[in-house]
């Protein structure tokens, strides 16, 4: 067998080698994302607006409801005393 020749088996272990290389620098990579993300402000990162706009919907709800009832109620007066 010639030099650029492997076999099945050295082939093999070559694949496996190189696999597992590749999981090693994605797992680093992922670490390093996740660092990064860390060290974001809370301000910067998209969940922290998705519940100040959450909030800010229920208190707007809130309101408009007890803005709501109190129409409905003077108008209640108004109308049949």
């Amino acid at each position: 067998m010639t030099d650029d020749q492997e076999t099945p088996q050295a082939a093999s272990k070559a694949d496996t080698e190189f696999l597992e290389r590749q999981k090693e620098q994605l797992e680093l990579d992922e670490l390093r994302l996740k660092v990064t993300a860390l060290q974001r402000p809370d301000y910067k990162r998209s969940t922290f607006w998705l519940n100040v706009s959450a909030a800010l919907v229920a208190v707007v709800g809130v309101i408009a409801q007890g803005t709501l009832s109190s129409i409905k109620s003077e108008r209640a007066e108004l109308s049949g005393g």
